[in-house]
C-alpha cells in the first residue's frame, strides 16, 4: 500500500497544478504583447581568415603580378580552390566563371556569382556580370566567397568575388611592360603613382591586340577573330574623418570578332 500511496501522490500533484498553468497562459482580452526591436547587421568587419565561418580566399599582389602575363583573369584565380575558370579565349564573350555549378552553362558573361570592383558591384540586376572592364595588371587584391554566406552580399548562390585595385604607394613612381606572343598577341601596360601618407593616386593603362588563332579554310595564310582591347584604370585615396575616402575609374575601349558570327 505504501508503494501505491507513494505511486498516486506525486501523480494527483501533477493534475492539480496542470489546470493552473493553463489559466495563467491565457491572455486577457485586449492586452498586447510588447518585443523588445531586434536590429541585425551584415558582419563585415576586418578578421583574420581563420577566424571567418565561410569559405574564403584571398590572392594577394605577389600572386597577381609574379609569372602572368596580365592578358586573361584566368592569371588571376587559377590558384583559387572551388573557383572554375572557363577561357574560352574568345575575347568577344570573356571568360566563363562557375563555382559550386553556378554558372557553368552561361552562354556569355558571369551568372550565379557576384562580382565586385573596387566596392561597386559589377553585377547587373538580372544575375549578370562582365568581367572585360577588369585589368588584371592593375588589381591588387582578389578576395573570393564561396558557397551560401554569399548570400551577405546580395543574390548570388555561387559565391561573390572582390576585385580591388591595387592602391597607391608612398612617393611617386612609375612602370611599364611590353609582352609579345603568337598570332600577333601584342601587349603593353603603363602606371603611374604619386601620393603621400595621407592620399594618393594611380592611374594605369593597358592595350592588348591580336590576330587571332583561326586560319580561313579558304585562305590558310589569313587569320579571322581579332581583337583590340584597351582598358583605363585608376584609384584615388584619401583619408577623412578616420575612414578612407576612394574613387574608382574604370575604362573600356574593345572591339573583337565574334568567330562564330563572322560571315565568310
Amino acid at each position: 500500500m505504501r508503494r501505491r500511496g507513494l505511486a498516486v501522490g506525486p501523480l494527483g500533484v501533477t493534475l492539480l497544478l496542470l489546470p493552473a498553468a493553463a489559466v495563467g497562459q491565457r491572455a486577457a482580452p485586449g492586452d498586447t504583447v510588447s518585443l523588445d526591436s531586434l536590429m541585425v547587421t551584415v558582419y563585415r568587419s576586418p578578421a583574420a581568415i581563420g577566424r571567418v565561418p565561410y569559405p574564403i580566399s584571398v590572392v594577394g599582389p605577389a600572386a597577381l603580378q609574379r609569372g602572368t602575363t596580365g592578358t586573361s583573369l584566368e592569371e588571376v584565380l587559377r590558384a583559387v580552390p572551388g573557383l572554375q575558370v572557363q577561357n574560352r579565349f574568345n575575347p568577344a564573350v570573356g571568360e566563363r566563371l562557375a563555382m559550386r555549378g553556378f554558372g557553368a552553362r552561361a552562354q556569355f558573361g558571369v551568372r550565379g556569382l557576384k562580382v565586385l570592383v573596387d566596392g561597386i558591384p559589377a553585377t547587373l540586376p538580372d544575375g549578370q556580370a562582365t568581367l572585360d572592364h577588369i585589368d588584371p595588371g592593375a588589381l591588387g587584391r582578389v578576395e573570393v566567397v564561396r558557397g551560401p554566406a554569399s548570400a551577405l552580399y546580395g543574390n548570388a548562390a555561387g559565391g561573390v568575388i572582390t576585385f580591388e585595385t591595387a592602391p597607391a604607394p608612398g612617393g611617386t613612381a612609375a612602370q611599364g611592360g611590353v609582352v609579345a606572343g603568337a598570332y600577333g598577341t601584342r601587349r603593353w601596360e603603363a602606371g603611374a603613382s604619386f601620393g603621400s601618407s595621407a592620399s594618393g593616386v594611380r592611374l594605369n593603362v593597358a592595350r592588348t591586340t591580336s590576330d587571332g588563332f583561326r586560319a580561313d579554310p579558304d585562305r590558310p595564310a589569313e587569320r579571322y577573330g581579332s581583337s583590340e582591347r584597351t582598358v583605363l584604370s585608376g584609384r584615388a585615396e584619401h583619408r577623412l574623418l578616420g575612414g578612407d575616402l576612394v574613387w574608382s575609374l574604370n575604362v573600356l575601349d574593345l572591339g573583337a570578332e565574334n568567330p562564330g558570327a563572322v560571315d565568310r
